[in-house]
C-alpha cells in the first residue's frame, strides 16, 4: 500500500474524483487537496464523493506543513478544469511528482501543458495523439461500473447523449449535428446530468451517440456508453487509440455515413445486442478506473 496525495479542483464529477477511488479501491491511502467547485446543474441530490482532506483558497498552494507526520509515496496531479494548481507548494518537497493532462486537445490548454510537464518526474497524457509533446505516458480515461450501468433498460429513445453541446465555439459543430439528428429520431440528449443518472439516459436508448470536439480526442463518453451495455456510434479518428481497444463498434467518416450508420444499426436489434454486450464486457475486463489506477502506479513503482 502507498501513500498518495492528489492534487486536483473539486467538483463530484471530475475525473480525479474517479481515480482517487479506484486507487483506494485498489489498496492505497489518498488525500485530497485543492480548491472546489460546483458545476451548473450538479445539484446537492447528487453523489457526494466527499470533501478534499485539504482544501484550498482560490490562490492558496498547499503547505506540506499541513500533512504533519504523513508523508506521500507520489503526489498526483489531476487536470479538472484549470490550471496547475497546488504544484507551486509541493515541487521542492523531495517527492516523486506526476501528472494527469486530460484536455491537451485544446489548444488553449497545450501550452501550459507543455511547461508544467517538464517539472514533473511521470506525465500520463488522457489524449494519445499529445503524448509525444508532453514526452507522456497514454493513459486513457475509463469508466466505474458502480455508476455508469443503468439502472433501467428501455428503447423509449432511439439515440442518447450527455454532454456539452452549445451552439458557438468548440462545441458548435457537435450541436448543429444534434439539430439534424433530432428532427430525424427520437433522441435523449442531456446536458448536466451525472452519475447514475447519466447511465439511466443511456439505457433509455437503442444506441449512445457521440461526436468528438476536435475530431481527434477521445473522451470519457466512449467508455461510459461501453460500459452502459449500449452499441456506439462515433466519429472516426485515425491515431486517437480508439482502434486499440479491439473495437467492435460503428465509426463514422462524415455526417452521410453516420446517417447511413445510424439506419443500419437501427434497424438490426440483434447486431444492437450483441455489440452493446461485447462492448460492456470488454469495458469492464480492459477499461475502468481500477484498470487506469493499477498502470499509474506500476509506471511510478508502487505496484507490481
Amino acid at each position: 500500500m502507498a501513500n498518495v496525495l492528489m492534487l486536483y479542483r473539486f467538483a463530484p464529477h471530475t475525473t480525479a474524483n474517479y481515480m482517487a477511488k479506484a486507487l483506494r479501491a485498489n489498496g492505497h491511502r489518498v488525500y485530497t487537496a485543492g480548491r472546489s467547485a460546483m458545476a451548473p446543474g450538479c445539484k446537492e441530490t447528487y453523489r457526494v464523493w466527499g470533501p478534499h482532506n485539504y482544501r484550498l483558497g482560490e490562490h492558496e498552494t498547499l503547505d506540506m506543513a499541513r500533512l504533519g507526520d504523513w508523508r506521500p509515496d507520489l503526489i498526483l496531479w489531476a487536470e479538472s478544469g484549470d490550471g496547475p494548481m497546488g504544484l507551486e507548494g509541493v515541487i521542492d518537497a523531495g517527492i516523486p511528482l506526476a501528472g494527469w493532462f486530460m484536455d491537451s486537445h485544446n489548444p488553449a490548454k497545450l501550452p501550459w501543458h507543455k511547461r508544467y510537464a517538464a517539472m514533473l518526474d511521470y506525465r500520463f497524457c488522457a489524449q494519445r495523439p499529445y503524448c509525444d509533446a508532453l514526452d507522456a505516458e497514454w493513459l486513457p480515461f475509463a469508466c466505474d461500473p458502480e455508476i455508469h450501468t443503468p439502472r433501467v433498460y428501455s428503447e423509449e429513445y432511439d439515440l442518447a447523449f450527455v454532454g456539452s453541446a452549445y451552439g458557438q465555439g468548440m462545441y458548435s459543430k457537435r450541436y448543429e449535428a444534434m439539430e439534424r439528428l433530432s428532427k430525424r429520431y427520437r433522441c435523449n440528449f442531456k446536458s448536466g446530468v451525472y452519475f447514475e443518472d447519466m447511465a439511466d439516459v443511456y439505457g433509455s436508448a437503442r444506441i449512445g451517440w457521440h461526436m468528438s470536439v476536435t475530431g481527434g480526442d477521445l473522451d470519457m463518453r466512449v467508455f461510459e456508453v461501453m460500459c452502459s451495455g449500449r452499441p456506439l456510434v462515433t466519429d472516426y479518428s485515425m491515431d486517437n487509440g480508439q482502434r486499440d481497444m479491439v473495437w467492435d463498434g460503428w465509426e463514422y467518416a462524415d455526417e452521410d455515413e453516420m446517417f447511413g450508420i445510424l439506419e443500419d444499426v437501427l434497424s438490426d436489434p440483434d447486431k444492437r445486442e450483441q455489440v452493446g454486450r461485447a462492448g460492456r464486457e470488454y469495458a469492464l475486463s480492459h477499461h475502468t478506473y481500477r484498470h487506469r489506477a493499477h498502470q499509474l502506479m506500476q509506471t511510478v513503482g508502487l505496484e507490481e
